[in-house]
C-alpha cells in the first residue's frame, strides 16, 4: 500500500471501527454529582485510565462535541497510530511521556494549558503503570494551573482485556456500558502530604477499576 494513503486511510478505518463499536454499545450514565449539568465552558483535566483510553473519543463525540481536547500521547510507534486515529476525531496530540523525559512532557502540558483553551486528556496510571495507579503529574497541573480534575470511567459487560500492562480493555459489540462522571476537583496549593494522599486516593477511587 501507499505509504501516503495508509497514513490516510488507516486512521479513518480506526475512527470508523470506534464509531460502529461505540455505537453497539448499550450505554447507561451514571452522574451522582451532575456534572453533565453543570460543566462550564472552562477547560477541564479530564483523567481516565490507561486501559480505557480506545473510546474517549466517541464518549468525546457523543456528549461534548462542542469541546476541544488535547491529550499526552507516547512518541513510541504504537502512540504514532493512537494520534492519527484520535486526530479523525478533532483532538490535538501532546507526544510525550510521563516516565521519559517527564519535565519536558510536563512542560509541554504546561505551554499547551497557557495557549489553548481546550480540555486536556490525561491517563494518571499511563504510560507504563503501575495499572490503576495514579502519579503525582495531574495534581501538580492543577496546583500550578487552577483547572479542575475531572474523573471519567466506564465498566464493559463483556468485554476483551489483552495481555499488556495495562489490560487493555476492547468492548464485545452489543454489551452493555456503564459510564461514570465523577465530580470536578481542582487540587489546592496548600496541602500537606497526608492531604496530599487523600486527594491520590479521592481520584484513584473515582476512576475504579
Amino acid at each position: 500500500m501507499n505509504p501516503l494513503l495508509q497514513q490516510q486511510l488507516l486512521p479513518a478505518i480506526g475512527r470508523l471501527i470506534i464509531l460502529l463499536l461505540g455505537s453497539s454499545l448499550k450505554w447507561r450514565i451514571e452522574d451522582p454529582h451532575q456534572t453533565l449539568t453543570r460543566l462550564d465552558s472552562n477547560p477541564y483535566l479530564v483523567t481516565f485510565w490507561h486501559n480505557r483510553i480506545l473510546l474517549i473519543p466517541y464518549i468525546y463525540s457523543q456528549l461534548f462535541p462542542e469541546r476541544r481536547a488535547t491529550t499526552l500521547i507516547s512518541p513510541s510507534r504504537d502512540g504514532q497510530w493512537i494520534t492519527s486515529i484520535i486526530e479523525q476525531f478533532g483532538f490535538r496530540a501532546i507526544r510525550g511521556s510521563s516516565s521519559k523525559k517527564a519535565i519536558v512532557a510536563y512542560r509541554q502540558i504546561l505551554q499547551e494549558i497557557k495557549k489553548e483553551n481546550s480540555d486536556i486528556g490525561i491517563t494518571p496510571d499511563g504510560p507504563r503503570g503501575p495499572l490503576y495507579r495514579a502519579q503525582e503529574g495531574v495534581f501538580r497541573l492543577s496546583q500550578q494551573t487552577g483547572r479542575p480534575i475531572l474523573p471519567i470511567t466506564y465498566h464493559i459487560q463483556h468485554k476483551i482485556e489483552l495481555n499488556s500492562w495495562d489490560r487493555f480493555q476492547i468492548p464485545l459489540p452489543l454489551s452493555e456500558i456503564t459510564l461514570v462522571i465523577g465530580a470536578p476537583r481542582v487540587i489546592s496549593k496548600d496541602l500537606n502530604e497526608e492531604e496530599f494522599q487523600r486527594e491520590v486516593d479521592s481520584l484513584q477511587k473515582a476512576l475504579g477499576n
